[in-house]
């Protein structure tokens, strides 16, 4: 199992060939054999099997073969990793769907849902001994009081690199704000590239709360931030310039390297 596991936190991080047909090569059999496997035992909360499974179809992109993953595999890996408390691996995998598939995909949605629900069940994994409102401590009690949001910096801007891409989308990041009111610690759960989740995890690390309170006394406490990120007109005052063609690659402002 640990070796599978290796396995599978490197796939998080690498990018898979992926053939532009379906060619029917002795590779591509083995996933299509595997895949209906892994799906199967995630249907059944068999989670260790599934992840098992997975590991063949993981051995083979490590070993460099060209195949196309369904359109599913980071969903339903991130199914099997969060019911078997891989939470922190679940949020980077449900991510990715979310990343590659697009709004409208089947399971965008539940990507979504289960990218919170890793994020809060890992939190609650590492604070077990530590009350945390909106975490371990159920809302609603009447002797609880929310933390209240003190200062706020500049908010998030383009990073150069993001203004360049033309992207366009929403970063959301959780976070974690302690008995002092001070933010301890920033997760990226959706991301645009180019810099931009880190743009807002910094937001939101300046910021400063009266913290919140449980029976009177400070705890920590569990939140999330949502930023949607949209390029103005281009043709309006001060718009973004269009992207040029640029042979020699891209310094990391943005800039063109034969260019400046």
């Amino acid at each position: 199992m640990k070796n599978v596991l290796i396995g599978l936190a490197t796939l998080l991080f690498v990018t898979a060939t992926v053939s532009v047909g379906h060619a029917q090569t002795a590779a591509q059999a083995q996933v299509d054999r595997w895949w209906p496997v892994a799906e199967h035992m995630v249907e059944k909360e068999l989670f260790a099997q599934a992840l098992s499974a997975i590991s063949n179809i993981v051995g083979l992109i490590e070993d460099g073969e060209s195949i196309e993953l369904p359109s599913d595999f980071w969903f339903v890996l991130a199914q099997a990793l969060h019911g078997e408390g891989l939470h922190r691996q679940a949020v980077g995998s449900a991510a990715r769907h979310i990343a590659e598939q697009g709004p409208g995909a089947d399971h965008y949605l539940d990507a979504q849902a289960l990218t919170y629900a890793a994020d809060k069940a890992d939190v609650r994994q590492r604070y077990s001994d530590r009350r945390v409102l909106g975490v371990n401590v159920k809302p609603g009690n009447p002797n609880m009081v929310p933390p209240v949001l003190k200062r706020s910096g500049p908010k998030p801007r383009y990073t150069p690199q993001a203004r360049w891409a033309g992207v366009e989308g929403a970063v959301g990041v959780s976070y974690i704000i302690g008995e002092d009111g001070r933010v301890i610690e920033v997760n990226i759960l959706r991301d645009i590239g180019f810099g931009m989740g880190d743009a807002v995890a910094k937001y939101v690390k300046r910021r400063r709360y009266e913290p919140a309170t449980l029976n009177g006394e400070p705890v920590a406490a569990y939140s999330q931030f949502h930023a949607s990120f949209r390029l103005p007109n281009r043709n309006a005052p001060g718009a973004i310039p269009e992207l040029r063609p640029c042979e020699s690659g891209r310094d990391a402002s943005g800039r063109c390297r034969d260019q400046r």
